[in-house]
């Protein structure tokens, strides 16, 4: 998290749970509960992986998911935020956001695997190997695979233009469970539709980006 040494020594030291309600922001609470489950996840695949393929599986289900949070939902090096729905959250879900994230990002790598013969030739990774390795990344029954499947059934016949935005929707929902009061926490982004082409174009870089990260891995 982007603390000064101050704020993290006191936060993460052995007082951690007694100070972190108390020095945090409620967004800085619910950042830190998404990073609980990410860390958990690079120190589960680096334990749990031995293959080459461990890179990959690093940057799509830790780097990614968490890179992707923090781009849309907090503020960059110019306090700035593409959308600041965590400033009107209710409940902190963080860890379940960071679990639906690593779903969403299985989502987006199983279509990379299927529609590029090139990337799935390069990784030498099909998605029944991906299903499996995740049993044993996260246990047989993790929610990550859930919602995985979650965002098959849900964008099966889905414009791939639409898919960037519809995870905006269900990471909402998650701290908003209100319809009126979610879409009142993202109308000014959801109104801007200029602004939205920008951030379709932009996930498709990012995606690209994680893409090629992924490779140099191997």
């Amino acid at each position: 998290m982007k603390h000064g040494v101050t704020k993290t020594f006191l936060t993460r030291g052995v007082f951690g749970n007694f100070l972190r309600p108390i020095i945090y922001s409620e967004t800085e609470k619910i950042h830190f509960e998404f990073l609980e489950v990410i860390t958990k996840t690079i120190k589960s695949i680096d334990r749990k992986i031995n293959s080459k393929y461990r890179g990959v599986l690093q940057i799509w289900l830790s780097m990614a998911p968490k890179e992707h949070f923090e781009l849309l939902f907090l503020p960059d090096e110019y306090r700035q935020t593409m959308i600041p729905m965590l400033e009107k959250a209710e409940l902190n879900k963080g860890e379940e956001c960071a679990i639906m994230t690593q779903g969403f990002m299985l989502y987006n790598l199983e279509q990379i695997i299927k529609n590029s013969s090139d990337y799935s030739d390069t990784i030498k990774l099909n998605v029944p190997d991906l299903e499996s390795i995740c049993d044993l990344i996260f246990d047989k029954e993790n929610k990550q695979k859930i919602y995985w499947n979650y965002f098959r059934n849900e964008l099966k016949n889905e414009d791939p233009r639409n898919i960037p935005i519809i995870y905006v929707y269900e990471a909402t929902s998650l701290f908003i469970p209100d319809n009126d009061r979610k879409k009142i926490a993202i109308q000014n982004w959801d109104d801007d539709l200029m602004g939205k082409f920008g951030f379709i174009n932009g996930f498709a870089n990012f995606i690209q980006i994680q893409k090629d990260n992924s490779i140099k891995m191997l």
